[in-house]
């Protein structure tokens, strides 16, 4: 039997929607909401399958974003390439972000409030004070707050040493009793 090509599979699975002009994908649908296609054993989005059919293969470092907002649409004319951060820029949550001026504490994003961490999102000062005031608060609730353990000295040989005594062993190459005079080294 044939293989189907891409186009008649797109045919078979999808359905015109007048009012919009969207070519609907009726086949399985991602957790997303994407279309889903098999061809040659790969799982591949269904509207990438569309456009590279249609129009050719999506330039490298771009994806395809869809310009009628609907997820299972594989229309090629709803589709165009862009970068990640445009597609994000573009979609409902770019919008939310940037058009946000409050935090969730309702801090305002200002010059004097906001930062912006190593990847370019954006935080609130007050917040991150807050959070470290909550966090110390919480700990003090436990027990004392103690700083980071350290280790006392070094072990040589089967001894554990204070940091004092290890310069003079180590630079000789000599256990402590041997390498210095006693009254360096109380009794133990």
């Amino acid at each position: 039997m044939p293989r189907l090509t891409i186009q008649r599979r797109l045919e078979r699975r999808t359905v015109r929607i007048t009012e919009t002009g969207c070519l609907i994908w009726l086949g399985k649908l991602d957790k997303d909401g994407y279309g889903v296609m098999v061809i040659e054993g790969r799982q591949i989005p269904a509207h990438k399958a569309s456009y590279e059919d249609s129009v050719g293969p999506v330039p490298s470092g771009l994806q395809l974003d869809h310009l009628c907002r609907v997820r299972c649409c594989v229309e090629p004319r709803h589709l165009e390439p862009v970068t990640c951060a445009e597609n994000i820029r573009r979609g409902l949550t770019g919008k939310n972000m940037a058009d946000r001026t409050h935090c969730p504490r309702n801090h305002p994003y200002d010059a004097a409030n906001t930062y912006f961490n190593r990847k370019g999102a954006r935080h609130c000062r007050l917040c991150k004070i807050e959070r470290r005031r909550e966090r110390r608060a919480e700990l003090e609730a436990i027990g004392p707050v103690q700083g980071p353990q350290r280790k006392v000295g070094r072990r040589l040989g089967s001894k554990r040493l204070p940091v004092s005594q290890q310069t003079t062993a180590l630079a000789t190459g000599l256990e402590p009793k041997a390498a210095a005079p006693a009254h360096l080294f109380p009794a133990e």
